[in-house]
């Protein structure tokens, strides 16, 4: 008798359920983009922090990190409160970040 094909269902990775969107804005340079990433997010070095940098640019958004909602909510927390720019005595306000479901399409 032919044993029945079990069904498959897609399985997700729950490891990475949650992405960490930097926006792009019209107030910080370039270089403290670079800063902050590659102080705050693990694996991006400066030349990553570059590349990320300059989609935020172009593409007017970056996914820095993907994981677990609660690392990915713990370096949105450490984006925001990173010392803030100054430009030309004015303290800007933090980066425009946030975090999204991880969906395929994204």
């Amino acid at each position: 008798m032919a044993e029945q094909k079990k069904s498959s269902k897609k399985t997700t990775n729950n490891f990475k359920e949650w992405n960490v969107v930097l926006w792009n804005d019209c107030f910080h340079s370039m270089e403290y983009v670079v800063e902050v990433l590659s102080s705050v997010v693990p694996d991006i070095d400066k030349d990553e922090a570059i590349k990320h940098a300059y989609l935020i640019h172009t593409q007017q958004k970056t996914v820095v990190y993907s994981g677990l909602r609660e690392h990915s909510e713990h370096f949105v927390d450490m984006i925001e409160k990173f010392e803030p720019e100054n430009k030309d005595g004015k303290l800007l306000p933090p980066l425009a970040v946030d975090i999204r479901r991880n969906v395929k399409d994204y």
